[in-house]
């Protein structure tokens, strides 16, 4: 069961529960899989389809064009465990400075304790497993074109608690496309291969679509470049009242999971008080574990996520 834990815990549950080559080829190639994750209890109540909605501070894990989209101040506090004593912590803040707006993200991965033995098979106690730990810097700005669509980049540099250190790029693209229509482009952790392994590379685009002004629908699609997997998700959040948010989302991994139980729906909902947010994010993988996810958000800000397209 912890081995289970451990692979969804890295976001590889799709590759690991494939056919055995398939598992194998997964662990030669991706090294930091917790980035695979998603970032933020908003986005994952969403079903992690964020790539064109990103109006917080996660923007810098999903689109950091997005961040473009941040009135003044916006930070986030994020956790969740999948139980066996394996942890995520993540933190992000982002904030304008003239034309442009800066954010920063870390993300951590605790995996618990381990029972270590020597050759013999003698028990020599608990030891604490390594801590994986991601830190990202972002900028976003308009561009000087027709449109003015907001362009975003992100530096990061992942330490991996037993496999050294690897830097990783993304960059990202939103635009307007109708008065309530945005599309978005994102590219996430580029970065180089050493000797087989690389970072979980993705490429994610979507739409989002506010039909009214309290709600707000989103498409994405998403194809791995290290896994070679492809995913289709689609997301809703409705503000039924100024302090209260619900959200829900679906996502489909189009290879077979073989999971049994209740898998690819999320949900969650948000409460605002002025300045202060608490967001909770429920997502099932089927009879292997149910993660709940919380996050502490702040945003001084009378524009809150969800209420306005692109800042407006």
């Amino acid at each position: 069961m912890r081995v289970a834990l451990l692979v969804l815990f890295c976001g590889a549950i799709p590759a690991a529960l494939r056919a055995e080559d398939s598992l194998t080829y997964a662990a030669a190639r991706t090294r930091a899989a917790f980035l695979a994750r998603s970032s933020g209890a908003r986005a994952s109540a969403m079903g992690g389809a964020f790539s064109a909605v990103a109006d917080d501070a996660s923007a810098g894990s999903w689109n950091p064009a997005g961040l473009g989209q941040i009135a003044t101040v916006d930070a986030m506090a994020v956790f969740d465990s999948p139980g066996e004593g394996m942890m995520t912590g993540y933190l992000a803040g982002a904030l304008r400075t003239g034309p442009g707006t800066v954010g920063v993200q870390v993300t951590a991965a605790g995996y618990g304790t381990y029972t270590s033995r020597d050759v013999e098979g003698r028990n020599l106690g608990d030891l604490t497993a390594p801590q994986d730990i991601a830190a990202g810097l972002s900028w976003a700005s308009r561009l000087p074109v027709p449109g003015n669509p907001l362009f975003g980049v992100s530096a990061e540099m992942v330490r991996e608690g037993t496999g050294g250190t690897v830097p990783g790029a993304s960059a990202g693209l939103l635009v307007r496309a109708g008065k309530d229509v945005a599309l978005g482009l994102a590219a996430r952790h580029l970065g180089p291969s050493k000797d087989g392994f690389s970072l979980p590379a993705v490429v994610q685009g979507g739409a989002a679509w506010h039909p009214r002004d309290r709600l707000q629908v989103s498409l994405d699609g998403a194809y791995g470049l290290t896994d070679r997997l492809a995913q289709i998700a689609v997301g809703a959040e409705f503000e039924p009242h100024r302090v209260f948010v619900l959200r829900a989302g679906y996502s489909h991994m189009l290879e077979n999971q073989e999971l049994e139980g209740l898998t690819g729906l999320t949900a969650g909902l948000g409460f605002r008080f002025r300045g202060w947010g608490l967001d909770y994010a429920f997502q099932p993988f089927g009879e292997l574990a149910v993660i709940h996810r919380v996050g502490l958000v702040f945003r001084p800000s009378s524009i809150w996520p969800g209420r306005a397209l692109m800042g407006r």
